[in-house]
């Protein structure tokens, strides 16, 4: 009586900790999937492939909620975006977008990031030779900077603002901010900003035509860079040091568990044994749960296969949709569904099939129906097109099957 007793709590507390996961999981599912979307989006970028950085970016806005938690979010998404714009010359929508997270970044009143848009936006002006707008966001980036005593910010924002001075050919004005952030680069022993610092003091010399400054600052310039090569091998260096010490813990790791291993084998095979009886006894009076509890697993790991594979095939349907929005076979779908479905219900198919990741309040925007309207119409087409109930996502299963019968006429 006392062992079933306690298998019973065994149930129990495994049932209330598989629905409090799944509750975590529930909240959890959306920013987790938004977020991989977004780190997607940020290796594309860094890796000077803007158009696909861009798409994905898109995919993220469409799926972030306008609250006040994820605005944030959404500024980042923006400054991407303008980001690409940017360093593919398209310079009127890097200054919209840029100007889209400037706007959010007020509301929220983030010093750092508002100035960080600031600087953008003078880039931008740069590039498009409006000099003296560049220099307003620049200084008015700066001002920031110093207000939150960011002196990294300040060093950056120095130096662009001399690089703008020096477009405009005012090389004294231009050696006074490059100086200043040289000065701030060397208290902060920040090499990659000394590097630059160096290059336009170089650079500026040179327009000024005094040689000597600008070969000092060449020979600065040249040390520097070996010391920065120099510490990029060393590091690269002490990572295969670090691997190989690792690896050589995990061997002796491995060894002494196998030497411990041996030492259980030899006086730990009794008790091995009463506990294997143990398992025996309570798996033959919990026969009946352990094989619910099996087929559940598998159901899971069914589902959970179909759901990579669907979501493979909803990449590449959103893929192709994005390229030309085709409209669905209604006389091929009338056909499968007997003339059962009437205008709304195509309404609904042809906006599933053109965004499959469309929640109902956007779909019942779209069509000017009630969203218990789109409910009950989902809930007839589920039954229609055979979607079944294990389905993890029945609306993009639903979009799957009717691109599939419009495949079928093309």
């Amino acid at each position: 009586m006392l062992l079933r007793i306690y298998i019973i709590l065994i149930v129990l507390t495994f049932f209330v900790a598989t629905i409090n996961a799944q509750l975590a999981s529930n909240n959890v599912e959306k920013t987790v999937k938004d977020s991989t979307l977004f780190t997607y989006g940020q290796t594309f970028f860094l890796t000077g492939d803007f158009n696909k950085a861009r798409t994905i970016f898109y995919q993220v806005l469409a799926n972030i909620d306008t609250t006040a938690q994820k605005k944030e979010p959404t500024a980042s998404v923006y400054n991407y975006i303008g980001g690409s714009y940017y360093h593919q010359k398209d310079f009127e929508n890097a200054l919209r977008y840029y100007g889209l997270a400037l706007k959010i970044r007020k509301k929220l009143d983030d010093l750092k990031q508002i100035a960080n848009s600031y600087s953008n936006i003078g880039l931008v002006y740069v590039e498009k030779k409006e000099y003296e707008k560049a220099l307003k966001y620049h200084k008015k980036s700066l001002e920031l900077y110093y207000e939150k005593q960011f002196d990294n910010g300040i060093a950056n924002q120095l130096n662009n603002i001399g690089e703008v001075y020096y477009c405009l050919k005012e090389y004294n004005k231009a050696e006074r901010y490059f100086i200043r952030s040289l000065k701030i680069a060397e208290q902060l022993n920040n090499e990659d900003r000394l590097l630059d610092n160096y290059i336009d003091l170089v650079n500026n010399y040179f327009a000024k035509k005094q040689y000597d400054r600008a070969n000092e600052y060449y020979h600065s310039l040249i040390k520097l860079s070996k010391i920065i090569s120099r510490k990029k091998s060393e590091e690269s260096a002490r990572k295969q040091v670090d691997f190989n010490i690792k690896k050589k813990e995990h061997k002796n790791m491995l060894l002494l568990k196998e030497i411990e291993a041996q030492k259980y084998k030899q006086y730990g095979l009794f008790g091995a044994l009463c506990f294997l009886g143990i398992l025996i006894v309570l798996f033959f009076l919990n026969q009946k749960n352990y094989k619910k509890r099996k087929e559940e697993e598998v159901e899971k790991l069914l589902n959970k296969l179909k759901l990579i594979k669907t979501e493979a095939l909803v990449d590449k349907f959103i893929s192709s949709h994005q390229k030309q929005e085709t409209p669905i076979n209604k006389l091929k779908i009338e056909q499968y569904c007997k003339e059962k479905l009437n205008e709304t219900d195509f309404k609904i198919l042809q906006a599933i099939y053109l965004n499959p990741i469309a929640s109902n309040k956007q779909i019942a925007a779209t069509i000017n129906l009630s969203i218990s309207g789109i409910k009950s119409s989902f809930t007839k087409m589920y039954e229609l097109f055979n979607i079944e109930d294990t389905v993890r996502n029945k609306k993009i299963a639903l979009a799957i099957k009717i691109t599939q019968i419009t495949q079928e006429v093309e």
